[in-house]
């Protein structure tokens, strides 16, 4: 004999969906657990390529380096003398060079040899540089190498900087392969820099010619006197493939460490900022 129990269908999938309410949350807080550690304990494995990464970015984007470099192609013909050759394109009305052409071919007095040419035009509120193949080399070791434009402006207190350019130079060591960017900064006030001065910086960085170019962009603050070794305070994010964000706290904890997340997800401090 068997006792048949009438089914009431509209209950029976009412108490389903209850019980698969109830259920479902703990299933899912079981299945992301595992998933989550995975990709940070992935994360931390893949960090010491990231971090390689990471510095090449923040190699590029320094203001040093790049004003460091305009000085020195500056001082090509500080010393007078014959190399480079200067052809005056433009003066102003009191007959100063405005618009030159430095050119290489030649060997200067303390044995640089100087390759390529540039073009300088100085203005009141600033200077334009424009490189083709400019190299300067010591005994058989390349010092410097400019191709590309770099433009500095100063409106006031606010010094902007335009840079388009393969380069390298003492502050950028010449290697292999030389640093390529295409970056805008903006420095304020340009009177407290290097010291005390809030930065911003957008643009690309390219450390090889077979790499795909790092997309960047940051604004931070520094204070010499508050925290020698980071920013005070700020935050800088680049990105190729995966999105990388530091943020910086100098101010608070002077330690040249930064947060650092990927794709949102925390990973181990970023330590050697030295912006």
């Amino acid at each position: 004999m068997s006792l048949k129990v009438p089914f009431d269908e509209a209950a029976g999938y009412d108490i389903l969906s209850s019980e698969m309410i109830r259920t479902l949350p703990v299933l899912l807080l079981i299945a992301c657990d595992p998933i989550s550690q995975i990709a940070a304990e992935t994360l931390y494995a893949d960090s010491a390529a990231d971090s390689a990464m990471v510095e090449q970015a923040l190699d590029a984007v320094r203001p040093g380096p790049i004003l460091a470099l305009t000085d020195r192609i500056a001082a090509l013909t500080a010393l007078g003398g014959a190399c480079p050759r200067v052809d005056v394109l433009e003066q102003d009305a009191e007959g100063e060079p405005v618009r030159e052409v430095w050119s290489g071919g030649c060997s200067t007095a303390d044995g640089a040899q100087i390759e390529g040419f540039v073009e300088v035009h100085s203005t009141e509120r600033g200077q334009w540089m424009a490189g083709e193949a400019l190299s300067v080399s010591r005994d058989g070791g390349l010092e410097l190498y400019f191709d590309g434009a770099i433009e500095t402006v100063e409106q006031d207190d606010l010094l902007l900087i335009e840079a388009a350019a393969t380069w390298c130079s003492p502050e950028a060591p010449c290697g292999t392969e030389d640093l390529t960017v295409d970056l805008s900064y903006s420095i304020y006030p340009a009177a407290g820099y290097p010291d005390v001065y809030d930065i911003t910086v957008s643009g690309i960085t390219i450390g090889a010619a077979t790499e795909t170019p790092i997309t960047v962009e940051g604004a931070w603050s520094i204070n010499a006197e508050a925290c020698a070794t980071e920013p005070t305070n700020g935050a800088f994010a680049l990105q190729r493939g995966e999105r990388h964000d530091l943020g910086m706290d100098g101010a608070l904890s002077c330690d040249d460490c930064a947060v650092w997340t990927v794709q949102g997800v925390d990973a181990p401090p970023y330590c050697g900022i030295d912006l």
